[in-house]
């Protein structure tokens, strides 16, 4: 019995670093960074946005620590402007909660502009999961700032985690608008389309973002999905390798190629593209699910179960790692433990349609006639097509 595989996609990941004085009008540029000395009297915010993705740099960041630390300590005039850049380097190296003191610290201090600020301490809300509190922090930057992109993708971003689509879509509009030229921002509007299965629109939106920024390795990688989506196997392999090209260490390019290869029927070349972005990363649920199906097909079910216990240990609400532990389950003939996992995977996502079909076999293993048909006939009537067991 084969089953299908699942894949990854980037949204509106991470943060940056984003230059920004206190005497100009803000860059739309991220690679508009300026340098920052000790004896300036102005010296760029960074000022943080879910549109722009962080690298973090250990070495860089303990430096930048203790560089702002000496400049908190001599209370220089631009001590607001330290406290919200040392509070953006502990956000970068996982350190939330003295990140959201140093905010709190940087607006008791009554900056004369405290959009940033706002922006920066309701993006360290949102990353925390403290969505209300975040929510009113870009409320009240908007407020001051109704413009602010870095506010708006924010904003849309939090919108999303909370299943408001359409909120997050008007937010994400406005960000375009004010300023059309900004490729992630194209790149998270398609996504945006692509949670709402508008594959077309997602598609122009990624090819947009390409040809304003053509070294933007995430929206190739997204757009490698969207193909595979399409059915265009080959076109979205070559657009995975600039992908990769531009970013040799994105363990989700490689999950999604993986993809590509096992439709254009290339397994070999699926699991080493798998095997290699677990490598990059770790912990990255989809690869490990992915490379377990690739165990299923070989009959080596030992190391497919290995694999997806680790996908739900790493990620326990995906539902599609329950679905191909199912799987493996049904392949070795344990119809019960089949059936508790298609059955959680269908807890959390309903219209896992496949899931009924497969727990209908499982009932049918089992003897369960009636169970059986009940699933099957729900399979039916989500658009499923009966199928016979390979």
């Amino acid at each position: 019995m084969k089953f299908p595989l699942i894949t990854v996609f980037v949204f509106l990941f991470g943060c940056t670093i984003f230059g920004q004085t206190a005497v100009t009008q803000p860059s739309t540029s991220p690679a508009q960074k300026m340098s920052v000395q000790e004896g300036d009297e102005f010296f760029p915010y960074f000022y943080l946005s879910e549109a722009f993705p962080l690298v973090t740099d250990e070495a860089k960041a303990k430096g930048q620590i203790e560089k702002y630390t000496r400049l908190i300590a001599k209370n220089a005039k631009n001590v607001i402007v330290a406290y919200n850049n040392r509070a953006v380097i502990y956000l970068e190296i996982g350190k939330p909660d003295l990140a959201l003191a140093d905010f709190e610290k940087a607006l008791s201090l009554k900056p004369d502009d405290i959009s940033i600020l706002l922006n920066n301490q309701g993006y360290a809300f949102l990353n925390g999961g403290h969505l209300d509190e975040a929510l009113t922090n870009f409320n009240k930057c908007l407020e001051i700032k109704p413009n602010d992109i870095y506010a708006l993708s924010n904003r849309a971003d939090l919108y999303r985690q909370i299943n408001q689509i359409g909120l997050a879509l008007i937010d994400i509009n406005k960000a375009i608008d004010v300023d059309p030229k900004q490729a992630l921002l194209l790149n998270n509007r398609g996504m945006l389309y692509l949670s709402m299965g508008n594959l077309d629109f997602s598609t122009r939106d990624l090819e947009s973002a390409i040809e304003v920024n053509p070294k933007l390795e995430i929206a190739y990688s997204n757009l490698g999905y969207i193909y595979n989506l399409h059915g265009d196997f080959q076109k979205s392999v070559n657009t995975l390798d600039k992908a990769i090209s531009l970013n040799p260490k994105s363990a989700m390019a490689y999950t999604n190629r993986g993809l590509s290869y096992y439709r254009l029927n290339k397994p070999n070349l699926s699991l080493s593209d798998f095997n290699r972005a677990i490598e990059l990363d770790p912990k990255l649920a989809r690869a490990y699910n992915n490379r377990a199906s690739i165990y299923v097909d070989r009959k080596d079910f030992a190391a497919g179960k290995k694999d997806i216990d680790k996908a739900i240990e790493l990620d326990p609400n995906d539902p599609y790692s329950y679905n191909t532990r199912g799987n493996v389950y049904m392949n070795i003939e344990q119809w019960n433990l089949a059936i508790a996992d298609y059955t959680k995977a269908l807890e959390i996502h309903p219209k896992l349609i496949m899931c009924y079909q497969s727990r209908a076999i499982a009932y049918e293993e089992l003897g369960d006639k009636a169970k059986a048909a009940s699933d099957r006939k729900k399979f039916m009537e989500m658009g499923g097509t009966d199928q016979n067991r390979e």
